[in-house]
C-alpha cells in the first residue's frame, strides 16, 4: 500500500533504510549512555571497595572510554545489517531474511578464522575468500582481543572501519535498488 502513494520505489527503499538506521542509533545512543554509566559506576564501586582513597571522575571516564569504540563498532555492525537486510526483504519474506541474516552473521565471523589456518586444505581456503568476498567481514568489528588486553583502539581503526560499512552498505543499498526496481507490487 505504500507504494501505491505518489513516491519512488528509490525513495522508498531509502527512506525505510534511513528509519530503520536512525531507530537503530536511538536504540544505540540510549543503551550505550545508560553502559558507560554502569562502567563508570563500576569502577568507582570496585575502587571503594578495595579501599582506594584516592579516586577522581577521571577513573570512570577512563574506563568509559575504553568502551565507546566497541559501542561505535557495533553500531556499525549493526548497520552494515541493516543495508543486507533492506536488501534481502526486496525479495524475500520475513522468515527467509531471518535466515539469511543468521547465516551471514555466522559465516562472518567463522570465514576469518578459517582462512588463518596455515594447514587448511587449499579448498577451504579458496572457498573461504570467495566468501569473504562476498559476505562482510563482521571480525573488523571485533575488538574483544584489545579489551582483553588493555589496549587502546587507534581513532584510524575506526575510521577504516567506517569506511569498510559505508562501502558495504552503499553496495548492498545499490543492489537493493536493482533488486527493487522491477518488483510487483502484489
Amino acid at each position: 500500500t505504500v507504494l501505491a502513494k505518489p513516491i519512488s520505489r528509490r525513495q522508498f527503499l531509502i527512506g525505510k533504510t534511513l528509519g530503520i538506521g536512525w531507530a537503530v542509533g536511538m536504540l544505540f545512543l540510549g543503551i550505550g549512555l545508560m553502559f558507560l554509566f554502569l562502567v563508570s559506576y563500576k569502577t568507582i564501586y570496585d575502587g571503594l571497595e578495595a579501599s582506594k582513597a584516592d579516586l577522581t571522575w577521571k577513573d570512570g571516564y577512563g574506563e568509559m572510554a575504553k568502551v565507546v569504540p566497541a559501542l561505535v563498532l557495533g553500531y556499525m555492525e549493526t548497520m552494515v545489517f541493516v543495508f543486507v537486510s533492506v536488501m534481502i526483504s526486496t525479495r524475500l519474506a520475513i522468515v527467509s531474511n531471518l535466515m539469511i541474516c543468521f547465516s551471514i552473521y555466522i559465516l562472518g565471523h567463522i570465514t576469518p578464522m578459517m582462512l588463518e589456518k596455515e594447514d587448511a586444505f587449499e579448498s577451504v581456503t579458496v572457498v573461504g575468500q570467495a566468501i569473504t568476498t562476498i559476505i562482510p567481514v563482521l571480525e573488523h568489528f571485533d575488538i574483544s582481543a584489545a579489551i582483553v588486553g588493555e589496549a587502546t583502539v587507534p581513532a584510524a581503526y575506526l575510521g577504516w572501519a567506517l569506511v569498510y560499512t559505508s562501502l558495504y552498505s552503499a553496495v548492498a543499498l545499490l543492489v537493493a535498488l536493482i533488486l527493487f526496481e522491477d518488483r510487483d507490487l502484489s
